[in-house]
């Protein structure tokens, strides 16, 4: 878990995120936040041998609301 402070998550993020995947031979990563994401974080979500799902505040107020997942 990380905090994000200037309120968006860059590609770098991402490019971090990927390499510990590799680390661990995954093929497959989630990476939640509840703030954005920038284009380049999304596109380099998708580049590559693993592909990561991103899910930003939106879509997780989405998601917890279709579950009815209320802490």
């Amino acid at each position: 878990a990380k905090r994000f402070t200037n309120g968006l998550v860059g590609e770098p993020e991402i490019d971090k995120f990927k390499g510990v995947m590799d680390s661990f031979n995954a093929e497959y990563g989630i990476f939640i936040t509840t703030s954005y994401f920038t284009d380049q974080a999304k596109e380099k979500a998708v580049v590559g041998n693993n592909s990561v799902t991103l899910i930003d505040g939106i879509k997780l107020a989405s998601l917890v609301q279709k579950y009815q997942f209320w802490v």
